[in-house]
């Protein structure tokens, strides 16, 4: 069985495959087909505070949370490249919520020798505009009340239940 070489040089002669590993502002890792981190570029370890020395040969379980499912790492060593948003774990065990591109790395020879990944922060997003939804289409609402400021606030939709105007609540008037 071969095995993935980050530093081979292209057939044009041109710059090392280690080279452009490396400047890579996406984090790439490759892991072997046992799970193991084969490879793991200078972005990986921005992204995940974890040092190439410590990385290297550790088990996935080490950026990947146990009870993540491990469907998608059987399907790409089967062949079939995948993209999703998962969340992954920092070098101090926070949650780190990332895109990731998972694809098959292969030999010469078309075998299948492991997993190359590339990872990015995913963007944050606003899910308020969801929930808002959520509300109008169930007819209920949602309050807050800030004791320290002594103010409360009445989304639209429990203002109108009340039988307000959108906007004002009962201390308004």
């Amino acid at each position: 069985m071969a095995s993935f070489q980050p530093d081979v040089v292209g057939p044009s002669g041109g710059a090392s495959l280690a080279r452009l590993f490396d400047s890579l502002d996406e984090a790439v890792v490759a892991l072997d087909a046992t799970g193991r981190i084969a490879a793991w570029n200078p972005a990986a370890e921005r992204l995940f505070g974890i040092a190439a020395d410590l990385a290297l040969g550790a088990d996935r379980s080490l950026i990947e949370p146990s009870e993540h499912p491990a469907g998608w790492m059987t399907a790409t060593l089967h062949g079939r490249a995948s993209r999703f948003r998962a969340d992954r774990i920092d070098g101090h065990g926070r949650p780190l919520n990332v895109d990731v591109t998972a694809s098959p790395l292969t030999g010469s020879d078309g075998e299948v020798l492991g997993v190359a990944l590339v990872l990015r922060p995913a963007p944050m997003v606003d899910r308020r505009p969801l929930i808002e939804l959520a509300e109008d289409m169930a007819r209920v609402g949602h309050w807050r009340i800030e004791l320290s400021a002594d103010r409360h606030f009445w989304s639209d939709e429990v203002s109108r239940i009340h039988g307000l105007e959108p906007g004002s609540t009962p201390l308004d008037s």
